[in-house]
């Protein structure tokens, strides 16, 4: 319950800028200006040692835990019926977790050319 109280504080009042804004604050939901997908939930005995690069949802929380991700570690031979690839500079956040506060571990994918 306190994680609640503190995310609603959070989102509901105005942010501290780190940066010079001019203008008006405008409150927006985030389907009004990004688009969301749905991973295809690999599972580790899905992984090899050749393939394409993967990312877990575990490992959100165990491999990757600053806030960039550069050089993604695991690899799938899987074929999925539908894949989801994400694209340099990709928003990765997770759907569920045990904690409110577990579901903003928000991370970028930045892979350098």
């Amino acid at each position: 319950m306190v994680n609640y109280v503190f995310l609603s504080v959070y989102f509901y009042s105005v942010p501290n800028l780190r940066f010079p804004y001019k203008g008006d604050w405008h409150k927006r939901k985030l389907n009004e200006i990004c688009l969301f997908f749905k991973g295809n939930g690999l599972s580790k005995s899905d992984l090899s040692n050749e393939g394409f690069p993967c990312i877990l949802y575990g490992e959100l929380y165990t491999t990757y835990k600053n806030e960039v991700i550069s050089d993604i570690v695991s690899k799938t031979t899987t074929t999925l019926s539908n894949p989801f690839l994400s694209k340099n500079n990709d928003l990765i956040i997770p759907g569920s977790g045990e904690d409110p506060i577990d579901i903003f571990a928000v991370i970028v994918l930045y892979l350098p050319k």
